[in-house]
């Protein structure tokens, strides 16, 4: 492809981290044109073209136009308009050492100018690596260029197995407009020396293409071929303005401008436990083994003085206070639950140099160092991403936020504006609303066939699982929708981006959380941890799977309902579970106080227990685990309760683990219309009561053994020996069968 001489530049040695265990995204060059660095020229060639002359133009850092700071590289072909070149191209090298492999990314912004249309105006870029393979050189180009002209059909070439193969347009879904700045991202192998994909964003562009699907000649994804070149083993990169032309006569200069040039390496895979971090360190991801991500982008406190701050109308700067702890306490939670680890990222960026839940103009304005913190992040989440679609085929992302609205409550963002969740079940099953959620493929393929309404606000939607455990939350059962008036997020880029409602196997929510009694301190952080890590359990094995990938943990209950009501006896407590695994039972504990005045629970000492009901799955028959499948409905009377009491259930799995329930007040109002005696009973049971309504008797299995009409006294010789319920009207009195 290019003239066989040698280049004399500048060598930028690799960077290289350490500890060897602790990975570093390795950036191989960045420039950002700020400062001068050596950028040499050379023509392509063209055996017989009559048009090349021996003067080919320069390069030079301009202030014409930038993306980001004061200054662009200009490359400019056939300048003053008076050579017959049509081709400049601006070399850097990294390295003049055996060449360069692995997976890595190229990106660049670069300007289209006012001739776009009437001449190219590139943008063409490539790494070229040559390295001895087999006793030979070869030279291996990675390249792309932009073509749209009066004569050439608009379309992408890439550079492949030795020629130029074209994307057209209709395939790629977009073409560029002049005088705009164009973020450019390939990604390659110079492993297995084959294409990955091209991101293009700017102006109205937001896309990215899959190149390593066939197009046109290239059956089976693009190819980056080794030529023989005759070239020292090197790596370096270019960036490259030309002109085609029908005539030599149509002498025209052309320039070009690019800014904020990046390569760095890519690694894809990570060791479970190990932290790995990108450039300076702004961007942290914990490896995991489970199919979760959690991210956490806005809770940094680093503000380096060389990244300027974050200056624009929309521009949001606040820090989300605390929501990194928070998101570390929910990721030890699931450890200690599931026995292995979700994927866990941050950085540690103030909000007012980066954003990584906005697009990457917005996110760093075209700050080098900001962009690059940008792109770690989301190469890390991709990475995690792929990764476990590639080998647990599907999972999902939680994004980590704070909010300072008026109503205390978690707010689940699935991509559904307020005035979606605001309308009824059976208009949100409406394909249209579907489409638009970040779970669009979790909705089309769930273990039980649940709906998106079900999914978002039914009995095992994140909002409905988190109010149970006494975190308020809306979409939820208890709080399908936020009002008109309400504060609402229903989501950001990162669920836009990461979420499937491009249909991929792969879903994401953001979770706005309140801060008193949530994420205020490392105690209401570590509850909060504990009940999230339960309910993403109960999530995953309701709607993903029916054995978690890399769990060594089965949920030992499902809590679907805890309630009490006063009665003249005493407060009497019921709860229902499903699907109990392991549970050996329940400690009922209560007290006095508000629990709510400062976090959702207290600490464990300021807690009475009352009592332990045995779990009805666990009779001592079984050697191992107890499973049962069924529905069972447990009760508990507080005899001496207070005027308000407050109650929670502690449950205990065989192994010793602890899972909280949520807390529930009851206030005694000391005016009951029913009242029996004796109790413990023999044969009759004497009422006093003004209720009209009929009786019924229950037993603990909430199975009627008698009724009829109220009367002053029953007969209860017949039933057996044990505790039962008698309930007229809205009240229920327990009493013992002696």
């Amino acid at each position: 492809m290019f003239k066989n001489y040698f280049l004399h530049s500048l060598i930028t040695a690799l960077s290289l981290c350490a500890p060897p265990s602790v990975f570093c995204q390795s950036t191989l060059y960045a420039d950002d044109f700020e400062t001068a660095q050596t950028w040499t020229t050379f023509e392509e060639i063209v055996a017989g073209n009559t048009c090349y002359g021996d003067q080919i133009g320069d390069i030079t850092r301009s202030t014409d136009v930038a993306h980001g700071g004061t200054n662009s590289l200009r490359v400019w072909s056939n300048k003053n308009a008076a050579l017959k070149s049509n081709h400049l191209i601006a070399a850097h090298h990294i390295s003049n050492s055996n060449g360069i492999t692995g997976r890595l990314r190229y990106g660049v912004w670069a300007y289209t100018s006012t001739t776009l249309g009437l001449t190219q105006s590139s943008p063409e870029f490539s790494l070229q690596s040559t390295r001895t393979v087999g006793g030979q050189n070869l030279t291996y180009i990675a390249g792309i260029q932009y073509i749209g002209n009066q004569w050439i059909t608009d379309k992408w070439n890439i550079w492949h197995n030795g020629t130029w193969k074209a994307i057209k347009f209709s395939e790629f879904g977009t073409t560029l407009a002049a005088n705009t700045w164009y973020y450019l991202e390939l990604e390659f192998d110079m492993t297995t020396n084959r294409y990955v994909q091209l991101k293009v964003t700017g102006g109205t562009v937001n896309a990215t293409l899959d190149l390593t699907k066939p197009f046109q000649n290239a059956a089976s994804g693009f190819e980056i071929s080794g030529e023989m070149r005759g070239w020292t083993p090197s790596h370096f990169i270019t960036l490259e303005s030309e002109n085609l032309w029908t005539n030599c006569a149509e002498v025209r200069e052309n320039k070009t401008y690019y800014d904020n040039v990046r390569l760095e390496a890519v690694t894809t895979t990570f060791t479970t436990g190990t932290s790995y971090f990108g450039s300076n360190n702004y961007v942290e991801y914990r490896a995991g083994a489970l199919p979760i991500i959690i991210s956490a982008p806005h809770d940094g406190t680093l503000e380096p003085t060389d990244i300027p701050d974050r200056t624009c109308a929309n521009c949001t700067i606040a820090r989300d206070i605390s929501t990194k702890p928070l998101a570390e306490a929910m990721s030890a939670a699931i450890e200690a639950r599931f026995g292995c680890k979700p994927h866990l990222i941050f950085t540690t960026l103030h909000r007012k140099k980066l954003d990584a839940n906005r697009e990457i103009g917005e996110a760093s304005l075209g700050n080098l160092q900001s962009e690059m913190a940008w792109h770690d992040y989301h190469n890390f989440i991709e990475t995690a991403r792929k990764n476990i679609i590639g080998t647990q085929n599907r999972g999902i992302l939680i994004d980590v936020h704070g909010h300072g609205h008026a109503i205390d409550r978690i707010e689940w963002g699935y991509l559904l504006k307020g005035s979606d969740l605001r309308l009824s079940d059976a208009t949100l099953l409406q394909t249209a609303y579907i489409n638009e959620s970040s779970i669009r493929r979790l909705v089309a393929d769930n273990i039980a066939s649940r709906n998106l309404p079900q999914l978002v606000r039914g009995t095992y939607a994140f909002g409905t699982l988190l109010a149970n455990a006494g975190y308020p939350s809306v979409p939820s059962a208890s709080d399908a929708a936020p009002q008109t008036t309400d504060g609402y997020f229903s989501g950001g880029f990162i669920t836009d981006r990461y979420g499937s409602h491009d249909n991929s196997p792969f879903d994401a929510v953001q979770m706005e959380t309140y801060y008193t009694g949530l994420r205020n301190n490392s105690t209401s952080r570590t509850n909060f941890g504990t009940a999230f890590a339960t309910a993403i359990q109960t999530f995953l094995t309701q709607h993903y799977y029916t054995n978690i990938p890399c769990s060594t943990s089965m949920l030992p209950i499902e809590l679907l309902d805890f309630k009490g009501t006063p009665q003249y006896n005493g407060n009497f407590l019921t709860w229902t579970t499903a699907n109990e695994v392991n549970n050996k039972g329940f400690y009922v504990e209560t007290q006095t106080s508000s629990p709510f005045a400062t976090s959702t629970t207290l600490n464990a000492d300021e807690w009475k227990t009352l009592g332990f009901v045995d779990s009805k799955c666990d009779d001592g028959k079984y050697a191992g685990p107890c499973v049962s499948t069924a529905t069972t409905t447990y009760n508990f009377i507080d005899n001496q309760p207070s005027t308000t009491s407050y109650y929670r259930l502690r449950q205990i799995d065989n192994d010793g683990k602890e899972t909280l329930s949520k807390v529930i007040a009851i206030s005694s109002k000391g005016n009951f219309k029913l009242k029996i005696y004796p109790n413990p009973v023999g044969n009759v049971l004497t009422i006093e009561t003004d209720l009209k309504d009929d009786y019924q008797i229950f037993n603990l299995l909430e199975q009627q053994v008698l009724g009829g009409q109220a009367a002053a006294s029953i007969d209860v010789s017949t039933l057996p020996q044990g505790a039962y319920f008698l309930k007229v009207g809205a009240e229920q009195v327990k009493f013992i069968k002696q």
